[in-house]
């Protein structure tokens, strides 16, 4: 079985070839260590391949892919950011506060419900992430967060009584 490769195709691997490096460069100039750096200049180009055929310029792949690269190191702060700040809480802090145990009131959730606040909460996707992701509206998402939210605050505060 022969595969054809076609002009396109092979003009995308070439440019993989001689332009990851500099996409690992820009990250790192942009704060990013070389290790998160290389992940995310690779997650970039496989995400560029597979959105190859939205690119209209083949001569303007670097810097489409670098912009896809600078989007997916954001998103990698808010994440590393959200989990910095759940460390920096202090053990008196957390002691303090009263026990609650989630799987029960989590299991009352609609699993969709749940796969959204993980992605949201856990995983630190934004909205329009999520919508892209799932094939929804932005609007939609932040509706259903909102409902998700307020679902489990009621259901906390009845396990709370």
């Amino acid at each position: 079985m022969s595969s054809i490769v076609s002009s396109a195709e092979a003009a995308f691997g070439n440019a993989f070839a001689n332009g990851f490096s500099n996409t690992s460069r820009f990250l790192m100039t942009r704060g990013a260590s070389p290790d998160v750096a290389a992940e995310i200049a690779q997650a970039a180009w496989a995400r560029g391949w597979e959105y190859r055929t939205q690119l209209a310029n083949l001569q303007s792949l670097g810097s489409w892919i670098n912009s896809i690269a600078n989007n997916m190191l954001h998103s990698w702060r808010r994440r590393e950011t959200r989990y910095c700040d759940l460390e920096k809480t202090s053990v008196a802090a957390v002691s303090s506060a009263p026990a609650v145990d989630l799987v029960p009131v989590l299991s009352r959730c609609r699993p969709r419900d749940i796969e959204l606040l993980t992605d949201f909460y856990v995983n630190g996707y934004t909205a329009r992430e999520i919508a892209n992701r799932r094939g929804l509206c932005t609007t939609t998402v932040r509706v259903r967060l909102l409902r998700s939210r307020r679902y489990l605050r009621e259901q906390l505060q009845k396990s709370q009584e």
